[in-house]
């Protein structure tokens, strides 16, 4: 028998571990130093950890080319290690958030899963747009990655419906149905007058107009009275019917949703206008009913109610429009202001209304010359057809709105070759030097 000294050695296998194609790597996590195609001990237990990229995630791992059907996490165990061991873990890409939305409408994925859920890269999606009435389809908005991206249109579908198919994408995707409202016609007869309220103001509708559908309307009849067996009707070709719960009303609210036509029983009021300048001889005012003749009397005026009273102020020689004075009470129910001009676009009130005018700036007029002192040019002026002595050159003073005439001799010698105004050119003139002087 042979005395000695023995080491036993613990079996090992050898381990290979990779990631298949892309989307992320694999380390060891215990032992922590093992690197692929090194040892492990037999019986020792072995972690694998999976780091899929950014937007990826574990598809699957194989065990000696088995896969391994209740492994889906980052993290491979085996507890105890008996053979050699080829391991491989796949990636795929990771779900990601799908929503969509509409607004006039709706939007159906066929076959698919709710908005807001996660879903696979690349699997198929057939998106369906159906407008709600009152409703057109406009485009399709589809984002993803931050891009915004706009689609017209898309297939038609047999039920009038909009198709948009695309496949999902490695990132969230958002797609959104955009409809716009359907505009419609608005008649009315000619004792209504129609207007909305846009969120800031008043907006008017002129009969004949495309009214957006949804729109809230309001129709009055001012300038008239519905007396109390007086009704609101809609006409459809010719035929009146009446509305409802509206006898005697003197408006009518309504939501805009197809082509419609009004009319109303009403009896025209009368009102009275006045309209005054100030100072008296300053100017004068130019008045119009419904855009016809001037009128030729200002003082007491007998106006139909609902008609389209427009002012115009015209300052004289030497006065300027300065502004309009309303009479609180008598305004003609609503004015709207354009520089000289006052407008009462349906006149339900009283008009009493003053133009103001004011002195209109003198306007000074330099006249220069080339010509020595001791040989000048000589000037005649003449302002408003009256002709003031002649003078050399300098500054005169005139009043504004005025019509101006210069006319000019040249100095003994000299001829006139060029006339500029506010350094214009203005025209090239010859004058005779033995011209008659001013």
């Amino acid at each position: 028998m042979t005395n000695g000294v023995y080491q036993l050695m613990t079996a090992s296998h050898r381990v290979y571990f990779d990631a298949a194609g892309f989307g992320g790597t694999i380390t060891a996590v215990t032992p922590s130093a093992l690197m692929s195609g090194g040892n492990v001990d037999d019986g020792s237990t072995l972690v694998l950890q999976a780091i899929p990229d950014s937007g990826y995630a574990v598809d699957a791992w194989t065990v000696n080319n088995v896969l391994q059907t209740g492994v889906t996490g980052n993290s491979l165990t085996i507890s105890n290690v008996t053979e050699l061991l080829n391991i491989t873990v796949s990636f795929k890409r990771a779900p990601s958030a799908l929503t969509y939305s509409a607004v006039g409408g709706k939007v159906t994925l066929e076959n698919g899963p709710s908005s807001g859920s996660l879903v696979n890269a690349r699997v198929p999606l057939a998106f369906t747009a159906t407008a709600d009435k009152g409703w057109s389809f406009y485009r399709w908005e589809v984002t993803t990655g931050g891009t915004v991206t706009e689609y017209p249109e898309g297939s038609v579908k047999s039920d009038g419906s909009y198709l948009y198919s695309t496949t999902m994408p490695g990132s969230a995707l958002d797609v959104k149905a955009i409809f716009t409202r359907d505009s419609y016609t608005l008649t009315l007869d000619d004792k209504i007058k129609a207007s909305f309220f846009d969120g800031v103001s008043t907006q008017w509708i002129n009969s004949g107009d495309q009214v957006q559908g949804g729109t809230e309307v309001t129709l009055t009849v001012p300038g008239y009275t519905v007396g109390e067996q007086d009704n609101w009707y809609t006409v459809t070709s010719g035929s009146k019917t009446v509305i409802s719960g509206q006898q005697g009303q003197q408006y009518y609210e309504f939501t805009m949703a197809e082509d419609v036509e009004f009319a109303v029983d009403a009896s025209v009021e009368h009102y009275t206008g006045t309209w005054t300048e100030s100072p008296a001889d300053a100017g004068s005012i130019e008045a119009r009913v419904n855009g016809g003749a001037a009128l030729g009397e200002n003082v007491n005026v007998d106006l139909d109610g609902g008609v389209i009273l427009s002012l115009t102020a015209i300052p004289v020689k030497g006065k300027v429009f300065s502004r309009w004075t309303v009479d609180a009470a008598q305004n003609g129910g609503g004015y709207i202001e354009s520089g000289s001009t006052i407008t009462f676009p349906a006149l339900s009130a009283d008009v009493t209304v003053t133009a103001v005018f004011a002195d209109a700036p003198k306007i000074s007029v330099t006249i220069s010359d080339n010509s020595r002192p001791d040989n000048v040019a000589k000037y005649v002026i003449t302002v408003d057809g009256e002709e003031r002595p002649a003078q050399s050159a300098g500054t005169i003073s005139v009043d504004h709105g005025s019509t101006l005439e210069i006319g000019y001799s040249a100095p003994s010698g000299m001829f006139a070759e060029a006339v500029s105004v506010n350094t214009q050119p203005w025209r090239r003139r010859y004058i005779d030097e033995h011209r008659k002087a001013a």
